[in-house]
């Protein structure tokens, strides 16, 4: 296992491919049937060591002057990940989430990335998350971490969405603590990244705001049941100022229509 993680973090992309590859072969194995190791600890690391490898070179400007990775390998790796990252979020659940959410946090207290300002309503999760953003390269793992949380997005809002519907019909649901856990998270999140406004969303890397526009987007289903009112109005003001970013209008456009 050890040697795998090792082989995953390798920087040539032709190394490190077969090695998610055969990860992704194991999720087809059911998680009775793995060894102790192959289970939700071993799935923590991995979530760092992807992070890593799907985020922007701390180098990037732009593909064309872009000098240590090719932009089709960093694309494959990006979709090769996505379906490992669905698979991680099945068995981590709110703690996927909470890890993501911690490396986001984490560059808000250094003052990197623009990440925005605390709106008094909490701190979403419990900021444990050991993969962090440094200093030198806040942004690039700020953006990689809402890439991981939209990946997943689909299948969180399911989960809430599924919490919400038992809570209406006057049932239980044998996942109501991990559903209210994640809307609860994800809503203090998106507060926060929101704060602040025009001078929040102005101070960001145009691909952080692309990566906050498909973040909103993606978790509009769980913004319309979690989300007062004045909440929508600030994710759709947000959502406006990004549309005039270039990087971030394709993004900020759909998720306008989602919210």
């Amino acid at each position: 296992v050890e040697l795998l993680l090792s082989l995953q973090s390798h920087p040539v992309h032709a190394v490190a491919v077969p090695v998610l590859e055969a990860w992704l072969t194991l999720q087809d194995v059911p998680t009775s049937e793995r060894h102790p190791d192959l289970a939700s600890p071993l799935y923590g690391r991995l979530v760092e060591v992807i992070l890593k490898r799907v985020a922007y070179p701390p180098s990037f400007v732009s593909w064309e002057e872009e000098l240590d990775v090719d932009e089709a390998d960093f694309e494959e790796m990006r979709r090769l990940a996505t379906d490992w990252l669905v698979g991680a979020y099945f068995l981590m659940r709110a703690g996927y989430l909470e890890k993501l959410a911690g490396v986001i946090l984490s560059a808000k207290q250094n003052g990197g990335a623009g990440v925005g300002t605390s709106n008094g309503g909490g701190t979403p999760y419990n900021n444990n998350a050991t993969a962090t953003a440094t200093n030198n390269h806040q942004w690039e793992m700020v953006e990689a971490s809402l890439y991981c949380l939209t990946a997943v997005s689909r299948e969180a809002c399911a989960r809430v969405k599924s919490v919400s519907n038992a809570v209406r019909g006057g049932r239980d649901s044998p996942v109501s603590g991990d559903g209210t856990a994640t809307a609860s998270g994800l809503t203090q999140l998106a507060g926060m990244i929101c704060a602040g406004g025009a001078q929040s969303a102005s101070g960001r890397h145009p691909l952080v705001l692309s990566g906050v526009a498909s973040f909103l987007g993606g978790y509009s289903a769980i913004w319309a049941l979690s989300c007062p009112p004045p909440s929508i109005l600030q994710i759709l003001s947000y959502l406006s100022l990004a549309i005039a970013v270039p990087a971030a209008m394709e993004a900020a456009g759909k998720s306008v229509r989602s919210v």
